[in-house]
């Protein structure tokens, strides 16, 4: 594998972490309802970096 592609699985593994992580905090807010959109923007931006993760290791 070459360098560059590693470089790139690194980012997405380190995307996809933050993605989890920010989205396991908003859920620990008392409110939840006013984060609606930033909940669905983590999960799709996890499952995003998910899929690359995917394609990049094949």
């Amino acid at each position: 594998m070459n360098e560059q592609l590693e470089k790139c699985i690194e980012e997405c593994l380190a995307c996809l972490k933050e993605c989890n992580h920010c989205y396991d905090a908003c859920l620990k807010e008392e409110n939840v309802q006013h984060l609606t959109d930033c909940l669905r923007l983590t999960r799709e931006c996890a499952e995003i970096c998910g899929y690359a993760l995917t394609a990049m290791s094949r």
